[in-house]
């Protein structure tokens, strides 16, 4: 989205509903194991987000072609 000339924002977001985990090993896992992420605990869903700002500057003559070559 564009805030002013040359500024822009952008968002971005992905979720996922995570049904099977059949590479989990069954069993608990040690708190140990957890911290120093050696194991992985099964979870319901994945959640990613981004904001990213953008500035562009440059010359406002830069996208004309010169149609006299």
């Amino acid at each position: 989205m564009r805030i002013i000339e040359g500024l822009s924002l952008s968002l971005y977001a992905n979720y996922q509903n995570i049904q099977d985990q059949l590479t989990l090993p069954a069993g608990d896992a040690s708190l140990e194991d957890i911290l120093l992420q050696r194991r992985e605990l099964a979870t319901d869903f994945s959640f990613y987000g981004s904001v990213a700002i953008t500035y562009t500057f440059g010359s406002d003559f830069a996208n004309i072609v010169n149609t006299r070559f």
